[in-house]
């Protein structure tokens, strides 16, 4: 997840609902999942496999681990973890 602000995309894309509020973006040439919003106007999903290097942002949260699979191992990484959702980003600036 990155502040808006922070993204640029280029090329064309398919949008689709994938909620009341969510919107889901693939490429048009291949079909794949590039990135999502999901009714927060400061933030931007951005799908791991959008990246030719995919371990660049190691995961820094966990979301929603009372649906976690017991086969996954623990995430060295990562420093907060959500029964849930997690609260609203708040960006902070160096």
């Amino acid at each position: 997840i990155f502040p808006t602000d922070a993204v640029t995309v280029s090329g064309k894309v398919i949008e689709f609902a994938s909620s009341d509020k969510g919107r889901r973006y693939a490429c048009r040439a291949c079909g794949s999942p590039v990135y999502s919003t999901y009714g927060r106007t400061d933030e931007f999903y951005l799908y791991p496999g959008s990246f030719d290097e995919t371990d660049l942002f190691p995961p820094t949260y966990e979301l929603w681990r009372r649906r976690r699979e017991p086969w996954l191992p623990e995430f060295p990484s990562v420093v907060s973890r959500y029964e849930q959702d997690r609260p609203k980003w708040k960006r902070t600036e160096p």
